[in-house]
């Protein structure tokens, strides 16, 4: 259908966007929001996106590259109470869970930390077979520390990514 989004998938673009925005203030030197602010900035942005699909249905028709439908109104006409509560909650979450994380504190801390690149598509090869990915930051630390798989103490998923990171030319 003509761009129809759903709230979770919404809400994961708002966070992504809001995100990088951040990561760009602090590589330019501004003021970064409080998690406060970056909350209700996503919550803009989904509130945004509700009003489209509640009052703006025949704009949405008409030019749906300008107007957000969400897929909970489009198909069941609301969204329920249980669904507004786990966004709420979950943006709640993930903003805290991203300013309280090891990665951002070093990019905020850390001198000796260049940001790459962000939001690229980028291609590598491994074993002559051409991966393609969209990496969401790529940071270098000027003077890098030697680290094993001991001293990192890394999750699989971690340790998987922190591996593959340096394949990409």
């Amino acid at each position: 259908m003509k761009k129809i989004v759903s709230t979770d998938i919404l809400l994961g673009n708002s966070i992504h966007g809001h995100i990088h925005d951040v990561i760009g203030r602090v590589q330019t030197g501004e003021p970064l929001p409080t998690e406060n602010e970056l909350v209700e900035r996503i919550r803009t942005d989904l509130n945004s996106a509700y009003i489209d699909s509640t009052q703006r249905r025949q704009q949405w028709y008409e030019q749906p590259s300008k107007y957000s439908m969400l897929h909970e109104i489009y198909y069941d006409g609301q969204l329920s109470k249980e669904k507004i509560h786990d966004i709420q909650e979950r943006t709640s979450l993930c903003v805290n869970h991203f300013l309280s994380s090891q990665t951002f504190e070093e990019i905020i801390h850390n001198p000796d930390l260049k940001i790459v690149d962000s939001e690229r598509f980028r291609v590598m090869e491994v074993d002559g077979v051409n991966i393609f990915a969209v990496l969401d930051l790529v940071y270098q630390r000027i003077n890098p520390r030697i680290l094993d798989n001991y001293t990192l103490n890394l999750s699989f998923s971690q340790f998987f990514i922190f591996c593959f990171l340096p394949l990409f030319r």
